[in-house]
């Protein structure tokens, strides 16, 4: 096939792709048309201002093409299909593969969210293709809305935070963890199984939690006297779910620091509307709340300074 006649087949199958989303957006409801503007704003305005990214990982391209393929198939009014299992496949894949190694936030809080997340959308996947439901197949794809809920409350908690850090905030282990649980609850919170939907995934979490702590248990062992269960731990560390030995909370061990790309500028308006005259307040010797202390300072750490985990003096409480 030549490149000329190539063009005309490309252009064909475009027309037909946008006459056909201009046929479905009248029947898209509120929630899809947020869901999609917030993966506008997040997905796309965020990376084309910026114009790079923070993370890089050889299964990233992966897990990007794999989930706006996804979403495509979804939002253009395609029905489940092997074409979208396969790609739902992928994605989880490429999850585990990225969350393998993943030092952000509380890793052995945060790691279970996700890894529980490429577990539990399979499952629901294999049970939309088997039934043909059009509703088992939207909450096969509402995890994925997490990724955007999960930038949604970045910026919400990074920017009410007692500190007026921006980029302390946004990169505090506290804030990220809380965001990740959070979108995760959200997005699957928004499927027809409701309450049960979460209450399942959470479970689900507890689980991969508790193989994660048996594996590095298995691991830690001086003797093993079985070939099973080391071969099935080696199994579990492969794909990940090895829980962190020692957990380093420290600040230079949280992954590549985020908040300093161009489009972040927005972040930091919003962190400083609201806190006007706070730079009077903290340097007077009357002032009755500390705003900068780091999200992430220990506890022990803060009650000497008489501060307590919300900011306010010890002896205020």
């Amino acid at each position: 096939m030549t490149i000329l006649t190539l063009v005309p087949s490309c252009s064909h199958h475009i027309l037909m792709t946008t006459s056909r989303w201009w046929s479905i957006y009248p029947s898209l409801s509120s929630s899809d048309l947020i869901v999609l503007s917030l993966y506008l704003i997040f997905g796309l305005i965020y990376h084309l201002i910026n114009r790079r990214t923070y993370r890089h990982h050889r299964a990233l391209s992966a897990h990007i093409v794999a989930s706006i393929g996804e979403l495509g198939l979804y939002y253009l009014g395609y029905e489940m299909s092997i074409a979208a299992f396969g790609l739902c496949m992928i994605q989880c894949g490429t999850n585990l593969a990225l969350t393998k190694r993943l030092q952000k936030g509380i890793p052995s809080l945060t790691r279970p969210t996700y890894q529980a997340g490429a577990i539990y959308r399979p499952l629901v996947s294999i049970y939309a293709l088997y039934t043909g439901r059009s509703q088992d197949y939207r909450d096969s794809i509402l995890p994925l809305h997490s990724f955007i809920y999960a930038r949604l409350l970045l910026l919400v908690f990074s920017t009410i935070s007692s500190s007026s850090d921006f980029e302390g905030n946004i990169n505090s282990r506290q804030v990220y963890n809380a965001a990740i649980i959070g979108s995760a609850i959200m997005a699957i919170g928004q499927g027809t199984r409701g309450v049960v939907g979460v209450v399942g995934y959470l479970m689900m979490v507890l689980v991969v939690g508790k193989i994660g702590l048996w594996t590095r248990a298995e691991f830690a062992r001086p003797n093993k006297k079985s070939s099973f269960q080391p071969s099935l731990a080696k199994l579990f560390d492969q794909i990940g779910l090895r829980a962190p030995t020692n957990e380093n909370l420290e600040m230079t061990n949280n992954g590549p620091p985020i908040g300093r790309l161009p489009a972040d500028a927005f972040g930091h308006w919003l962190n400083a509307l609201g806190r006007a005259g706070e730079e009077e307040n903290t340097n007077s010797v009357d002032a009755s709340v500390k705003q900068d202390v780091p999200l992430d300072t220990p506890l022990l750490v803060k009650e000497e300074e008489g501060i307590s985990n919300f900011g306010i003096p010890v002896q205020g409480i």
